[in-house]
């Protein structure tokens, strides 16, 4: 009759570990399904002005966010072009300590001289803790009444 007990005590135990453990698995699986993918957390177009500049503008999501000193624009050469940013607003990171940072919108005015296209280098984050590796794009430089690169 003991080892019957110890039979079923050992059951219940089992049956118990085993049920955490889908828990914990479960969790995990949509712990990783709240995060969204970069290419839907950090939306850009590329937008002709009539002077010859181009603004190109990336739309981030709520709750994202994305380093000012983590974009770079350059040409096909892998020349950086003359920039003009907005000022960001400044956050305690966790992973880069005080960081210029863009929420909502993040807008660069590029002068591409005679490139043909844009090298976009961007880094990003999600407010509850993932960080994306940097992300690229190259995109034609637009001619005035176009837009170019509209990420999806």
């Amino acid at each position: 009759m003991r080892y019957r007990t110890k039979s079923s005590q050992l059951q219940k135990a089992c049956t118990v570990l085993l049920s955490l453990w889908v828990l914990v698995l479960a969790q995990a699986s949509m712990a990783s399904e709240e995060f969204l993918a970069p290419e839907k957390a950090f939306t850009y177009q590329a937008i002709a002005e009539e002077d010859g500049a181009v603004l190109v503008v990336w739309d981030i999501v709520p709750n994202y966010y994305l380093y000012k000193n983590q974009f770079s624009i350059t040409n096909e050469n892998g020349e950086e072009l003359p920039q003009e940013w907005p000022e960001g607003e400044y956050i305690e990171d966790e992973f880069f300590g005080r960081s210029e940072v863009f929420f909502n919108q993040a807008v660069a005015r590029v002068e591409p001289g005679n490139a043909e296209q844009l090298i976009l280098t961007w880094q990003g984050c999600a407010a509850a803790g993932l960080c994306y590796p940097p992300q690229n794009a190259t995109v034609a430089v637009p001619k005035h009444g176009q837009g170019s690169g509209i990420s999806a």
